[in-house]
């Protein structure tokens, strides 16, 4: 299936919460298939955050210079803070 990317921000930012509530749903529903170290990254990143934010800070600072770029480090940051959010709440429902 193919989901079509929507526009910056808050487009974007409610299909990114679909997206992680419903794989953080599927990793207890489906562990057998969902459990992929990859879905766990963003998460691990924002439990993370405390102690590697200057790290971080600065790859996404960097990462806009290089592309020339004033938004997509704000961009980067609020994408990745929504999906782990969303897929810890999809690990924590009862459904």
């Amino acid at each position: 299936v193919f989901h079509h990317r929507r526009p910056l921000w808050l487009p974007h930012l409610q299909q990114l919460s679909r997206y992680g509530f419903q794989r953080g749903r599927f990793v207890k529903l489906f562990p057998q298939t969902s459990r992929r170290f990859s879905y766990f990254l963003p998460l691990l990143f924002l439990l993370s955050l405390p102690l590697t934010w200057p790290f971080y800070l600065a790859t996404i600072l960097l990462t806009g210079i290089y592309h020339q770029s004033l938004l997509l480090p704000q961009a980067l940051l609020l994408t990745h803070l929504t999906y782990a959010i969303y897929f810890l709440k999809g690990l924590l429902t009862n459904s």
